[in-house]
């Protein structure tokens, strides 16, 4: 069959009109991951050896310095997280604030910066590294006192935890797939028959371009509609992008509060999701 044109539609409920799946039979699937590129001269991992430098020099402005770059390291791991999601850091949309409303504890929902809770609400770091991360902040921002080698330490080895988990979650992360068992039938797991939540069409190595889902009907038309940072859907398939292969209880929930959005009036207690793979 001849690729024909992939068309554009205007909204993420007119491209699930298309694929027109039955709710009773989901089938989701996911597979492959995505790459994360650099927007910054300096990565995290380059701040981190700067402290680790820092912590060699054995005396006072050691201590300060490596604490200060561990700080700058999650500082920029963060940013250029985010930055890979074509996300506006000077103004988080409010369709993130409201998602972060969704799915942080209580606790967690004042966490500042308003990126760092973001960050935190997309399932890129375990609790206990979060508040390590706000610590660590409280520390250098409101304490002028010079730092205890422990304490710096600790710092250095939350920022390298993070910078780690970051790696696990870019090899881990994965397509989405929402189907239904009628579409997918004896297809293999692995293959995508339903709306497809892909990984970011790069325009350059340092422009993201956009995250799109994509749907291919029995004809052979693609459809296709471009994810905007204002699409409260699209924290949600990010979030389920990279717990996928961790949380089948949050990956449902995930899928569950998307169908939700796209039609408040769907009976979620209705709905029957069959994961694959």
């Amino acid at each position: 069959m001849i690729d024909k044109e992939v068309i554009t539609l205007n909204s993420i409920k007119e491209l699930f009109d298309k694929a027109n799946l039955d709710y009773t039979n989901l089938s989701i699937g996911y597979v492959d991951n995505t790459n994360f590129i650099s927007f910054f001269d300096l990565n995290p991992n380059a701040y981190l050896s700067f402290a680790k430098l820092d912590l060699k020099q054995k005396d006072e402005r050691g201590l300060i310095n490596a604490l200060s770059n561990s700080k700058r390291a999650i500082d920029c791991l963060v940013e250029n997280t985010l930055k890979n999601f074509n996300i506006n850091l000077k103004k988080i949309p409010k369709a993130a604030l409201s998602f972060c409303e969704d799915v942080l504890e209580e606790d967690n929902r004042n966490i500042s910066p308003i990126s760092l809770r973001l960050f935190c609400a997309l399932g890129l770091s375990p609790n206990l590294l979060i508040t390590e991360v706000r610590n660590l902040r409280n520390r250098i921002e409101h304490e002028f006192n010079i730092p205890e080698k422990k304490d710096v330490m600790r710092a250095y080895e939350v920022a390298e935890l993070l910078i780690n988990n970051i790696k696990a979650k870019e090899i881990y992360s994965c397509k989405i797939d929402i189907s239904d068992i009628h579409k997918h039938g004896d297809l293999s797991w692995d293959h995508f028959s339903g709306l497809v939540f892909s990984s970011p069409y790069r325009l350059s190595q340092k422009e993201i371009g956009y995250f799109g889902l994509e749907y291919r009907d029995k004809n052979g038309y693609d459809y296709l509609y471009k994810f905007d940072q204002e699409d409260k859907e699209y924290y949600y398939f990010l979030k389920a992008m990279f717990i996928a292969e961790f949380d089948s209880e949050e990956l449902i929930y995930c899928i569950e509060k998307i169908l939700n959005i796209i039609n408040p009036e769907l009976d979620l207690g209705k709905i029957n999701l069959n994961l694959r793979g």
